[in-house]
């Protein structure tokens, strides 16, 4: 013991200098550029890679990837300072990209341009930044392998002194352009050159040796700001200084001035001058301001003026900035008041009624009309009628009539007269009577009488009044007629003195109407749809169509149509159609029928209702429905293994993982099922069905997964005890495994391995080995179809051993210190030793123990 204690001494220390010499392969990666203001952050915006988290950790290999034309965006949850800039372009694309600065109302506050692969650690002075935009603007993706910024904590100064401006001057050259001018620094030894700033925009950027800059082109009445900063040759570009200038803008006056008057009114008109900051115009009559209108009026009327005066005008125009032009004078003079007279009095007569008609004259101060009828005064009329109808006359009387004009100013003139002689009335028939017919309707016409006393019409037929008409009406439509009968009209006037004339008369004979069929019924075919064309019969009466398939009305067209398509079939299917001729009298012809069949479909229907179930560690079953489709062949099955989603711990045990391959076809088949008895376990099988027609046509794919379990770990049980043949060989039995192998280990090192369905070994006396007990030193290990490996079982046996059973095997012992030694390393092999060492002694010291007592 004292000799066994002595060995685990000395093994200590050994395995401590192997767990120190072990520990530095172990070691982290160290981050480099740590203290960066991006450490952590991640990006948002349209880059397509997925490594944007690592190009900020110091990790040169991996990169994040922005698509052309596209940006990444950082943002700060406040405000920052950034004093210094890293960037790493391992491995660029294109061949430039750049990064603007922007502020928390979104402004470009300073940027950096990169042309080129490299490292880029430069010193910047951006104060207040929000949100750092890198964009890539050529035409292909660029890999951005590092990219940092740093506050000034830390960061290395730049060499080169920045010195900013010391003035900045913005004076109007226009109303559209302006100066700027600037004090450079005195020291002009590594500027760059200059930038000049328009409301956030660069728009030049003068050499050093320029100190203002002309910015023309710019809109009236709008205010600019302007910004010009630094540029150093080492990148540095100073803050700079900002000022604001707002330019003027044009007064013009109005145009085209004129003025037209009444006796009293002057009516004034002028030309909008074009400018957005025109507001309104002022009116001055004789130098005194009379009214005030807005910018888009360009008319104003001046009433209440004397007649016969002569009035000056002035208009000028206001602008938003409150400048008023000198103005725009004419002179009008007002005219005095004339009494024209109407003119061109008629008269109009029937047997009882006189229609006056006149024109009125062209005069502002007209207010209405006297009517005299002989010399007696009958109405009074207002300024716009021009007509009057005097009734209730007597016939064949002269009448006279005069018209006198009424002003604003109560003249009345002397009036137009004219003499009204009344008619005699007439009885007129009337005339150029026409009919036309259908099969079943007569529309008769004719002329309307010229005659004033006309009141109406009555319409007979076959001497029996059918309708009374109004005298304005010149036709009548006669329905619900029967076909090729004869019928007699006759039209005859009614007066207002109650007289009826004898009548026109016209007879006619109904059309008989003959009911053609349609002709050349053909088709044009799909896997699922028949379209339909047929020749339509020259036949006025036809209204329409109706479809039948198989004899059943599918369609019923109200319009002359020639064409229908039907969908929604089966394909490779025949359909017979017949089309019937539908006509206005609700006749329907027997019809033209037609055979045809729809086409074998060129897209083949997925299968449906597809289920993947591992049922063991050896077998998935896959099940499916088949899809309803006549072309319908058989079903594609392809399988892939995808790998498994590992932790920390089973990465670090070692556990199996089966690499990612692609899909292969394992199976064909017309049925709804299909059991893989070609797995693995503990994997993860991905499988794609496909239905294919007779065709050829291929379905869209359908995916589904199954993971089979873990092999069960197998189990040795022995058949009795061992047994030993008339030669002296060992024989052993067991019952279980009967699949898989079983191991044998003699004196604990590996004598052989055999299938498990022998359920038995022989070993020659000659290779046997036996225990401290004189028991065989025999163990048997069971490994399943699939290498999981069971506990390893020791077969033989003595009365010690049956008191005294040790939880594990020597073999055991050693071949799991070495696994635990590999995998651990030398920490977990040390771990062992001290807790396996007290009991190895005290069974040890039993052993000796009961030794001795069965020697004495």
């Amino acid at each position: 013991m004292k000799k066994l204690k002595k060995k685990f001494k000395k093994i200590v220390p050994i395995l401590l200098a192997l767990m120190i010499c072990y520990l530095p392969f172990g070691g982290f990666k160290a981050f480099a550029y740590d203290g960066g203001l991006l450490q952590g952050k991640l990006p948002s915006g349209s880059g397509s890679g997925s490594n944007f988290s690592n190009i900020t950790d110091g990790d040169l290999g991996s990169y994040g990837q922005i698509s052309a034309g596209s940006s990444i965006t950082y943002s700060f949850s406040s405000p920052t300072d950034v004093k210094h800039i890293y960037i790493n372009v391992q491995y660029i694309s294109p061949s430039s990209f750049y990064v603007k600065f922007l502020n928390s109302s979104g402004s470009q506050i300073g940027s950096i341009f990169s042309a080129s692969t490299g490292v880029a650690n430069t010193d910047v002075s951006y104060l207040g930044v929000s949100s750092v935009v890198i964009t890539n603007p050529n035409s292909s993706s660029a890999n951005l392998s590092e990219f940092d910024l740093y506050s000034v904590s830390g960061v290395p100064s730049s060499s080169i002194s920045h010195t900013d401006l010391s003035s900045l001057t913005v004076s109007s050259l226009s109303n559209t352009s302006v100066n700027v001018s600037w004090s450079a620094p005195s020291d002009l030894t590594n500027v760059k050159s200059f930038k000049v700033y328009r409301n956030g925009s660069l728009i030049s950027s003068p050499v050093k040796t320029v100190s203002s800059f002309s910015d023309s082109g710019l809109s009236e009445g709008a205010t600019y700001t302007y910004k010009v900063t630094v540029l150093y040759s080492d990148g540095f570009e100073t803050s700079g200084l900002t000022k604001s200038i707002t330019t003027g803008i044009s007064h013009n006056e109005v145009s085209n001035l004129s003025g037209t008057v009444a006796y009293n009114t002057a009516s004034l008109s002028w030309s909008i001058p074009n400018s957005q900051f025109l507001t309104g115009f002022k009116i001055y009559r004789d130098n005194q301001l009379i009214h005030t209108t807005n910018g888009i009026e360009n008319t104003f009327n001046d009433s209440g003026l004397k007649e016969g005066t002569q009035y000056s005008y002035k208009v000028t125009s206001i602008y938003s900035d409150g400048f008023e032009t000198t103005g725009v004078m004419s002179n009008v003079t007002t005219n005095t008041k004339p009494h024209d007279e109407v003119t061109s009095l008629n008269a109009n007569t029937t047997y009882n009624t006189a229609t006056l008609s006149w024109t009125i004259p062209n005069n502002p101060y007209l207010v209405g009309f006297n009517v005299y009828k002989n010399g007696s005064l009958v109405t009074k009329l207002g300024k716009t009628v021009s007509y009057y109808q005097d009734t209730n006359l007597n016939e064949s009387a002269a009448y006279t009539y005069k018209i006198t004009a009424l002003y604003d100013d109560d003249f009345e003139t002397n009036g137009v007269t004219t003499v009204a002689t009344t008619t005699t009335k007439a009885h007129d028939e009337i005339t150029n009577l026409k009919a036309q017919v259908t099969y079943n309707s007569t529309s008769l016409s004719w002329t309307i009488p010229d005659n004033q006393f006309l009141v109406g019409f009555n319409v007979y037929r076959d001497n029996q009044l059918i309708k009374s008409l109004d005298p304005t009406v010149n036709s009548y439509e006669d329905t619900g007629l029967n076909q090729g009968t004869t019928y007699n009209y006759k039209i005859v006037s009614v007066y207002d003195d109650s007289f009826v004339t004898p009548g026109a008369t016209i007879g006619v004979t109904m059309v008989k109407i003959s009911h053609d069929e349609a002709t050349n019924l053909n088709a044009t075919m799909t896997y699922n749809a028949t379209k339909l064309v047929w020749s339509i019969p020259n036949n006025q009466y036809l209204v329409g169509f109706n479809i039948y398939r198989d004899d059943k009305l599918i369609k019923t067209l109200d319009t002359v149509e020639n064409t229908y398509e039907d969908d929604g079939l089966d394909e490779v299917t025949s359909y017979k159609y017949t089309i019937t001729a539908l006509y206005v009298d609700g006749f329907e012809t027997t019809g033209i029928s037609n055979t045809f069949t729809t086409l074998a479909s060129t897209i083949a229907k997925p299968i449906s209702d597809v289920s993947a179930k591992a049922v063991s560690y050896k077998q998935v079953n896959l099940s499916w429905n088949l899809p309803d489709q006549k072309t319908f062949h058989h079903v594609n099955i392809y399988r892939a293994v995808k790998p498994k989603q590992q932790s920390f711990f089973s990465g670090l045990l070692g556990s199996v993982v089966f690499a990612d391959t692609a899909p292969k076809e394992i199976f064909e088949t017309n049925g709804t099922y299909f059991n893989d008895l070609t797995v693995e376990p503990n994997t993860n099988y991905e499988y794609t069905l496909t239905s294919e027609t007779t065709s050829g046509n291929v379905s869209d794919p359908i995916t589904v997964s199954a993971e089979t379990p873990q092999e069960p770990t197998p189990v040795y049980t022995p058949s009795g005890n061992y047994s030993v043949g008339s030669n002296g060989d060992y024989i052993f039995k067991w019952s279980t495994p009967t699949t898989g192998t079983v191991q044998i280990l003699v004196g604990g090192k590996e004598y052989t391995t055999t299938n498990a369905a022998d359920q038995q070994i022989t070993i020659p006396s000659s290779a046997m080995k036996t225990t401290i007990w004189g028991d065989p030193d025999v163990s048997m290990i069971p490994i399943g179809e699939f290498g999981t490996t069971g506990k390893e079982y020791s077969v033989g046996g003595s009365s010690i051993k049956d008191n005294f059973k040790l939880p594990f095997g020597n073999s055991e012992v050693l071949k799991t210190s070495l696994d635990l030694l590999a995998l651990f390393g030398p920490l977990i092999l040390l771990v062992l030793t001290f807790a396996f060492y007290k009991p190895l002694r005290d069974f040890l010291k039993r052993i000796l123990t009961k030794r001795k007592e069965q020697q004495h």
